[in-house]
């Protein structure tokens, strides 16, 4: 027979041992996981994006040194 108090108690320490971030990850991927079942079985399903990235671009020619009279680097 099972001990469910000893269980619930080793559950607990296991939980426990995990950061946040750690399980926000696991939480993240189960979704996936459960997105990828649903497009396999043929079911209909929302996406959405989860990871925001930031790209820069730097372009070499807007960067303009202005020195000496900026009047008519204001002016453009």
């Amino acid at each position: 027979m099972l001990n469910y108090k000893e269980l619930s108690i080793k559950f607990t320490e296991r939980l426990n041992s995990f950061d946040k971030d750690s399980l926000l990850k696991w939480i993240e991927f189960d979704q996936y996981r459960n997105t990828v079942a649903q497009l396999v079985s043929g079911e209909t399903v929302k996406v959405k994006n989860t990871t925001l990235t930031q790209n820069i671009l730097v372009d070499s020619k807007e960067k303009v040194a202005l020195t000496g009279n900026t009047q008519y680097a204001m002016a453009a």
